[in-house]
């Protein structure tokens, strides 16, 4: 689980501050040198990140290793108590806090199998309870549950918040794969398997669910809808794109019965089912897209704007979609779509720190000269790294094309 730090850069009043003197370092082009059976460069880089804000920066730690708090991920030993001590420890936002961007942290799981009893961030029966605002991502995780059919094993419990971007997540058995409410979430590559219900979006602003793959569940998307007034609608939009969807007795089930008009919207955009038995079932039990094995193009619940009219029609049905351009395609007909790297390949002495520059990250000092001189001192040669902290400058940040910029 990857929760990304605090790097601000903070501009204030213009004034020019010339680059140091510092001539650059590089004589050979950056290319990866890690060993494959090296540990990953964020295990062993070395940590001088500080939150600016924090009541006490000298001490708080931004980066936490759960090893480093006992866990151990050998697949059998119990280790909620430790992530969750990582998790919260310096008195973190947790319980009774409303929300605080000044104690941000990286939970870092070095590779393994982590075995938990109990909730992860504590306040609900779930294995991640993930209630989270802006700058916050889950990636690259596997949840492993109960696959006994009386289960109530949820995978992730969120109710708030304002997020967000996830990707790369498998839900394996269990009740639900993802119980979800917040404002709005980008969500690529998800994958439940096996659950009796796979995202339950009980409401939000706006959604998309993008390369998503559910095997053998009940209920693919569960959605709380309010018909027609905003006020009473629950979840706002769901965009379900270039989805997999095999064995699923129903793909979407709503809360209440369709009737002239919606407040919200669903879009199903290059869905392939196979052997679904309904695409689309309302809250009085009504199948309005039928299942089967065959590619949803796209389809819609909700406003349709036509040219210039102002007033919507709503729309229950199969929408004559424009072709998308090949150049946006990959090689099976889905939006082209790259993961982010985290340079696992690279070595942690191929990157080189701001603060070695003498940034301080304070957001107090001015670190205009010392971030220009960095800059043209490794740009060609190493990863530049920035150190969690607040960094203020009082002059454009150029970077050289091709250069690589990594904040902890």
């Amino acid at each position: 689980m990857l929760i990304p730090s605090l790097l601000v850069l903070v501009v204030t009043a213009a004034s020019v501050v010339e680059a140091g003197p510092a001539a650059s370092q590089c004589t050979t082009p950056l290319k990866p040198t890690a060993n494959p059976n090296d540990p990953h460069w964020m295990q062993t880089i070395k940590r001088q990140g500080s939150s600016a804000y924090n009541p006490n920066p000298s001490t708080y730690k931004v980066y936490r290793n759960v090893k480093d708090y006992g866990a151990k991920g050998d697949g059998v030993t119990d280790d909620t108590v430790a992530i969750n001590q990582a998790i919260s420890d310096q008195n973190r936002c947790g319980i009774g806090c409303a929300s605080s961007t000044r104690s941000p942290a990286i939970i870092f799981f070095p590779s393994g199998t982590y075995r938990v009893t109990g909730s992860i961030a504590p306040n609900g029966a779930s294995g991640l309870h993930w209630q989270v605002a802006q700058a916050t991502t889950l990636v690259n995780i596997v949840v492993d549950m109960s696959q006994d059919s009386n289960t109530n094993q949820a995978g992730m419990w969120m109710e708030n918040g304002s997020g967000g971007f996830m990707s790369d997540l498998v839900f394996n058995g269990g009740k639900v794969g993802m119980s979800v409410g917040n404002q709005q979430f980008t969500v690529r590559n998800l994958k439940v398997n096996n659950a009796r219900l796979g995202v339950e979006m009980n409401w939000n602003w706006g959604w998309t669910f993008q390369g998503f793959d559910f095997k053998n569940t009940t209920v693919g998307f569960q959605i709380a809808q309010g018909a027609n007034s905003t006020a009473a609608q629950s979840a706002g939009s769901e965009v379900l794109l270039d989805g997999d969807v095999s064995d699923v007795q129903t793909f979407i089930k709503t809360s209440t019965p369709t009737t002239t008009s919606l407040a919200g919207s669903v879009l199903i955009d290059n869905v392939k089912f196979t052997n679904v038995g309904a695409g689309y079932v309302d809250g009085a039990g009504v199948t309005k897209l039928t299942g089967g094995s065959k590619t949803i193009r796209q389809w819609a619940e909700g406003n349709k704007y036509y040219g210039t009219v102002t007033t919507p029609t709503y729309i229950l049905d199969n929408v004559n979609a424009p072709a998308k351009p090949s150049v946006l395609l990959d090689s099976s007909g889905k939006i082209f779509q790259r993961g982010r790297t985290d340079y696992a390949d690279w070595a942690p002495d191929q990157f080189a720190h701001v603060r070695d520059s003498g940034a301080k990250g304070d957001g107090v000092t001015d670190d205009t000269k010392a971030i220009k001189a960095f800059i043209k001192q490794y740009a060609a040669c190493k990863i530049l790294y920035f150190d969690a902290g607040t960094y203020m400058v009082t002059d454009t940040i150029e970077f050289p094309s091709g250069s690589i910029v990594v904040g902890e």
